[in-house]
């Protein structure tokens, strides 16, 4: 049906009027396009057929226009890119609210499809149709590659295109980790390898991705790039690695097409990959994919437990470091914000201190003599003495130091001291090591240049250094990154949803708490998965700040007399309803006791009122002695701590036995407490990007990221993150996370864009041979499809009829990466086919006939879990502690009855509880009863500790043990697992005897 464009509304008419949540910047910019759209193409065009896609198509026509004018991309775009993404963020907002019930645009929204090529720009289109007519070469080009630039071109041309490698430095980086020889790591689904880039002036490290061909490009033209950059210097090297990079890709030009190549033919052609993944995903992926936007990438050891792979005690650190670093975040701070994050310059000490800073060096020690005074009047430990000893230090001589000049001085307390007092908290000890790290980044966060960013951060490394040496208790084992570079370490750690579970069940069963600091446990580790909160912002919250876990009220963060905040950021609400019931269920209980203690002392006070007291009167006093008491009672804190609250919450011991808890059930001994903000930001923001990836990008990703979506989607709703779900989804998490910038939320807490490009780009370009369900169920392990395998062997010099075996598609490429010294690992992959040293898999319990009829074979998927749980957590007891946990296993497994117990001497039982209790601690639980003939009655209860020890003291006393259900909540009557805990340990048994090999 054609719809006359003279009856249909203007699509700059068609914005919202009003819209509270839309940036006003973003708004105008979209007017202005949609107004030059309007006048200049769509007049007279706009038609509604009933099979358009709308959306898709309006989408396209304003990037184009926005890329055609210049205000996005190339080296100096003309507009601000976040006024750009905001512009974004309203479109998709636009089209949001005016689709109808079928998930079509509204008819006046509705763009037609015209003729011709896409309306794209010039340089995008002359890209993708010459990456087109390259991709149909590519196959001649492997094979009749006579020269080493050849190679190198193509090289570059598969990390442009298959990688997402779209800025000149990536892939400069890329070829200087070739030539160091870096290690390449695979499974069966993925190979990677990790590269650490510079790009405008900021230091990255990312995990690149490379397909098939691109290893196999990798590997021929190493020998090469390694002669070309041999005994070059970092910079120099990068230098030289671009020239290869341009030289090369001109090179592959002329072999394809056989003429000439035209000038930037390279930008064209990084310019046209990143734009098709933006079209193809989110802003947000394609500005990583760019440069522009930095994010770190997760530690290869958490990384490699993440996908489930075998994880050395030091994972494949040869020949380099691979631990993950990052630049720190430079943005520009609005002065309303420096208004509150820094002392005014009324503040006394400032003023005390810079009158003494500002007399000449000839009066150097009266200088000294005033320092040390401003010293005295300030308490220990506090970070103003801290900041006046610094500087006094720098003022006097010292071993190998002259002493500074005092304008020197002035300079180091204008540029630092009024950020340090500013940001860091008033009392030093109050810090962790973790804390420390996201305070410094803050302060460097507010430098206005990359050179100011420097200097603040070698000035931060030599502040730490003189607290540590004098015992200020500032985190001594931390050890700052150099400054070189931009470059700071960025601890890139990880929890999921399951290990969060079993974290919390491991902390129900702690015996050195009692009931009610194990729930005080449980729920500090919740409010720090669930929201991502910092230690000391726990440790201090009031009653008035949880409401009592009610889903509908907000938790809010906020100054009070035990801590303060950082920032101004740092105060915010975030909503009650992202716990699930039975978490809130257990905040009630936690704050319950408290509550009713406030009530009964209300009506104690309105009781000294006397009995001429109205009932107003009564009640506005039992109100004014609540709020009073909510204020001022803490969730955490008992009443012996408020005298030294900042102490207590240094001190407090429940995120000792929280991290213990992560770490045991993770098996990752380098997790600590500020690595569940880091969970809490990547999963809110990669979980939500699955609305802006093709299907099959989403299906191509890990199960652990799959799992993020409900989450982040129940976050993303619960805070109303309407805008900014397309163009910059880390906004609505950085305010969550009390961050200054969003900048600071993607380059230090958000991890993974790099997989997620990665998904991307396999879902334009796959890779695989597509197989039956049938045959792919058969095996993990991905074949190359024919085209793959082609281009794969002639690349390697092979016939092109040479084709690895089925299911070792990639593994078959490591080897041959490896037999032509490239340094490639075969990583071992834990997955439902496979076993650990210690415990069969799931996969093959299940698929043993001799098991199959024995009692307790889970046939529920409350029993399989129980399965599961208990081979994890018998898997990190072998490990841990191999001898004492081998032995405990035995003891029970070779004495179990038909009835899931096994029935032990008293001596055997002694120590049975002594091996199992160090092997594998509170997370699985032992659980006895005294047989029938020696009780002369069935015991239905755990014997008491004193009881159980009086009978274990008798050696030739009989008593059944067994291993309580790892599932079941504590304290419930029934185990439903019970059997399926015997038949797992047989299990166990008959793989470690060696019957069968899996």
């Amino acid at each position: 049906m054609k719809v006359n464009s003279d009856d249909m509304a203007p699509l700059w008419a068609l914005l919202p009027g009003e819209l509270e949540d839309v940036p006003l910047r973003g708004r105008t910019l979209l007017m202005d396009v949609l107004r030059q759209l309007d006048a200049a193409e769509l007049r007279g065009v706009l038609t509604a057929p009933e099979d358009s896609c709308a959306p898709k198509r309006i989408r396209n026509y304003v990037l184009s226009y926005l890329a055609r004018e210049g205000l996005v991309g190339g080296a100096a775009p003309s507009r601000d890119p976040e006024e750009v993404a905001e512009a974004i963020d309203v479109l998709e907002l636009c089209l949001k609210r005016h689709r109808d019930t079928e998930g079509n645009a509204d008819a006046g929204l509705l763009v037609p499809v015209v003729p011709g090529p896409p309306p794209l720009p010039d340089g995008m289109v002359f890209g993708l149709e010459h990456r087109q007519a390259i991709d149909a070469r590519l196959l001649d080009l492997a094979t009749s590659a006579s020269t080493p630039q050849v190679r190198v071109g193509m090289l570059a041309y598969l990390l442009v295109t298959r990688s997402g490698l779209c800025s000149m430095p990536l892939i400069a980086a890329a070829l200087g980790a070739l030539a160091e020889n870096v290690p390449v790591a695979g499974t069966d689904t993925m190979i990677w390898v990790t590269i650490d880039a510079e790009t405008n002036g900021q230091a990255q490290s990312r995990r690149v991705f490379l397909d098939p061909a691109t290893l196999a490009s990798w590997t021929v033209t190493r020998e090469f790039i390694e002669q070309q950059l041999k005994g070059h210097g970092r910079r120099e090297g990068r230098k030289r690695a671009t020239h290869l990079v341009r030289s090369g890709l001109d090179a592959l030009w002329c072999a394809a097409f056989d003429v000439r190549p035209p000038a930037r033919w390279a930008n064209h052609l990084m310019h046209a990959t990143a734009a098709e993944v933006q079209l193809d995903s989110v802003p947000l992926i394609a500005g990583y994919a760019r440069g522009t936007v930095i994010a770190s990438s997760w530690d290869e050891v958490q990384w490699r437990r993440l996908l489930g792979c075998e994880t050395p005690a030091k994972a494949a650190k040869a020949g380099r470091r691979v631990e993950s670093e990052s630049s720190l975040t430079r943005y520009e701070q609005p002065e309303e914000e420096l208004a509150v994050a820094f002392p005014a310059d009324a503040d006394d000490f400032l003023i005390r201190l810079r009158t003494v800073l500002s007399r000449p060096d000839s009066r150097r020690a009266d200088v000294l003599s005033d320092l040390d005074d401003l010293a005295a009047a300030e308490p220990l430990g506090s970070t103003r003495r801290a900041l006046v000893g610094w500087l006094r230090e720098l003022a006097v001589a010292r071993k190998g130091y002259k002493p500074a000049r005092l304008s020197t001085l002035r300079y180091y307390q204008s540029t630092l001291g009024t950020r340090l007092l500013g940001i860091l908290p008033r009392r030093l000890e109050a810090l962790s090591g973790e804390d420390l790290i996201d305070l410094f980044e803050e302060i460097v966060d507010t430098a206005p240049t990359e050179q100011v960013a420097r200097r603040l951060r070698n000035l931060l490394r030599r502040f730490h250094a003189y607290c540590v040496k004098q015992d200020h208790r500032i985190a001594p084992d931390l050890k700052l990154g150099v400054s070189s570079g931009g470059a700071q370490p960025v601890s890139a750690w990880h929890l999921t949803q399951p290990e969060y579970r079993d974290a919390l069940r491991y902390l129900g069963r702690v015996p050195a708490l009692d009931e009610p600091d194990r729930l005080a446990a449980q729920v500090f580790l919740t409010l720090a998965y669930r929201f991502g909160l910092r230690r000391a912002e726990i440790l201090g919250l009031t009653l008035a700040d949880v409401y009592g876990g009610n889903a509908d009220c907000d938790l809010e963060i906020r100054s009070n007399s035990s801590r303060s905040l950082k920032t101004a950021s740092a105060r915010r609400r975030l909503p009650l309803s992202l716990l699930e019931v039975d978490e809130r269920k257990a905040l009630s209980r936690l704050v319950e006791p408290q509550h009713e203690r406030i009530r009964s002392e209300a009506r104690n006070a309105s009781a000294l009122l006397g009995p001429h007291a109205t009932e107003a009167e009564s009640k506005a006093r039992r109100t004014a002695h609540i709020r009073q008491q909510l204020a001022h009672s803490f969730l955490f804190l008992k009443e012996e701590d408020l005298a030294t609250p900042v102490a207590a919450i240094a001190n407090h011991r429940l995120p000792n036995h929280v991290v213990r808890a992560i770490r045991y059930v993770t098996g990752d001994k380098q997790l600590h407490l500020h690595h569940l903000r880091h969970a809490f930001c990547t999963r809110n923001v990669l979980g939500v990007l699955h609305e802006g990836l093709p299907e099959a990008a989403w299906r191509a990703l890990p199960a652990f990221i799959q799992d993020m979506k409900d989450e982040a989607d129940a976050f993303h709703a619960a805070v109303f993150a309407h805008v900014g779900r397309r163009a910059r989804r880390g906004t609505i998490v950085g305010i969550a996370a009390g961050h200054n910038s969003e900048a600071v939320t993607l380059r230090h807490y958000v991890h993974g864009l790099d997989l997620m490009l990665h998904a991307v780009l396999v879902a334009a370009r796959p890779w695989q041979r597509r197989t039956r369900e049938a045959d792919a169920s058969r095996s993990a392990a991905p074949d190359l499809n024919h085209q793959q395998a082609r281009l794969v062997s002639a690349l390697f010099g092979k016939s092109t009829q040479t084709r690895p075996a089925d299911g070792e598609g990639l593994r078959w490429m490591l080897r041959q990466a490896l037999k032509r010294g490239v340094n490639a690992h075969i990583l071992a992959q834990r997955d439902s086919t496979r076993s650990s040293a210690h415990v069969p898999s799931p996969a093959w319990t299940l698929e043993q006939p001799e098991l199959a009829k024995a009692p307790g074979k889970p046939a529920t998927l409350v029993q399989r879990n129980a399965m599961r749980v208990l081979l994890r957590h018998l898997d990190i007891g072998f490990t841990a502690n191999t001898a004492v946990a081998a032995h405990a296993f035995e003891t029970l497994a070779s004495n179990l009855a038909k009835n899931g117990w096994a029935r032990l001497r008293g001596q055997q039982a002694r120590v049975l509880r002594d091996d199992f209790d160090r092997a594998f601690g509170p997370a699985l639980k032992l659980e006895y009863r005294v047989p029938h003939s020696q009780a002369g009655r069935r015991v239905r209860e755990e014997p008491s500790a004193r009881q159980l020890d009086a009978w274990l003291a008798k050696d030739e006393a009989r008593i059944d043990v067994r291993i309580a259900d790892p599932t079941a909540e504590p304290g419930a009557e029934r185990q439903h697992a019970s059997l399926t805990v015997a038949w797992t340990l047989r299990a166990v048994q008959a793989w470690q005897a060696g019957v069968h090999v899996c």
